[in-house]
């Protein structure tokens, strides 16, 4: 890996992740393939060691990023976990927007799950907790468990329970994303 070409040429998009998880093969296809001359700054040594270049041009290829409101969350690390976003990204899109949080979206929400974000919603509402703090998300969202559980005293796998997104609510919100 570190005679070709491609090493030569983007030697940052190689770091020992990246070796030890993947192969030249796959690499270059993703340094050759379109998405990559269209989106350079989509591709980090994490994208390469977690992703696959079908799996990134399905999510690049999804709905939501023909309209212009939802780029500034397509990011390296949207990308590099884009097996899972595929999935994902449709119901944390629609449940943003069955709440009117679609405007404030940001990474680290889109990298929860839909459960984890879907009880948070709930949680805050039942509280009379704002979603929307100075124009921002709240900064619950951007907590990871731990955080959560000592400065809130929120336990999220007590709130996935208590406020469950059944399989029901993701077919229904996964339907579509609208405009």
């Amino acid at each position: 890996m570190i005679h070709s070409p491609e090493f030569k040429e983007h030697p940052e998009l190689f770091s020992s992740t990246t070796l030890a998880r993947t192969n030249i093969e796959e690499i270059r296809k993703m340094i050759h393939s379109p998405e990559f001359k269209e989106h350079p700054e989509l591709f980090t040594s994490t994208t390469l060691a977690h992703a696959k270049i079908e799996e990134i041009r399905q999510l690049l290829n999804m709905e939501c990023w023909k309209y212009g409101r939802f780029k500034n969350i397509l990011t390296s690390s949207i990308v590099a976990k884009s097996k899972s976003m595929i999935s994902k990204l449709p119901i944390l899109i629609q449940i943003s927007e069955d709440y009117g949080i679609d405007r404030y979206l940001n990474t680290v929400f889109l990298l929860k799950s839909p459960s984890q974000n879907y009880a948070l919603i709930q949680y805050l509402n039942e509280k009379h907790i704002p979603l929307i703090i100075n124009g921002k998300l709240n900064p619950i969202f951007g907590c990871q468990p731990g955080k959560l559980r000592k400065k809130y005293n929120i336990d999220i796998n007590e709130l996935i329970v208590k406020y469950p997104l059944s399989i029901n609510k993701i077919k229904m919100l996964s339907k579509g994303i609208k405009k």
